[in-house]
């Protein structure tokens, strides 16, 4: 897409697919700009970039015309963004979840990597074929969730909360409910 990105921002906010590509497309070598001054204890260089990826599409949802040029706001959501992803991965809560998605307990009882135990091309072949299936069924549960319920969700994820927030609260119960089934 050739368009500007004053016409591609309103395209991307009415669910146009493209639209977002390209805007990512387009800034992303900016928002990993601004990301490499940036450390995230226990993560590594491709974590902190994509969470400048997500910022953008953030950036895209939350903007509105009125306010301004789209690339001065796209930065502050950028760097704001980062600041607080890096506070929330600095919490003692996030250090236990932080390890536990780490690690996790393979076929033999014993704790491994995840990378390992799913890059381990020696595992069963059927083994294998099931943590893909798993892994696909998880993502498919996660595209029936709205979108209020993905946004709680990954919000609370994140360490956000939602105490006086009910609707918020109640939609991160429906999403857990959803992707437990």
């Amino acid at each position: 897409m050739s368009e500007p990105t004053h016409i591609l921002v309103p395209l991307a906010q009415a669910g146009d697919a493209a639209a977002l590509e390209e805007i990512v497309r387009r800034y992303q070598a900016l928002a990993i700009l601004l990301s490499k001054h940036l450390f995230l204890a226990g993560g590594d260089r491709d974590d902190i970039e994509q969470e400048a990826r997500i910022a953008i599409i953030i950036a895209v949802r939350s903007y509105k015309p009125e306010r301004g040029s789209f690339r001065p706001f796209l930065v502050l959501c950028v760097e704001r963004w980062l600041v607080t992803c890096l506070v929330h991965a600095r919490r003692d809560k996030s250090q236990v979840l932080n390890q536990a998605a780490r690690t996790a307990t393979d076929e033999e009882g014993r704790e491994r990597p995840i990378v390992d135990l799913l890059a381990d091309e020696s595992a069963d072949p059927a083994l294998v074929v099931i943590r893909r299936e798993r892994v696909r069924e998880i993502l498919e549960r996660f595209k029936t969730l709205t979108e209020l319920e993905r946004e709680s969700l990954v919000g609370y994820l994140n360490g956000e909360s939602y105490y006086a927030n009910k609707s918020a609260d109640n939609a991160i119960q429906r999403a857990r409910r959803k992707l437990a089934a």
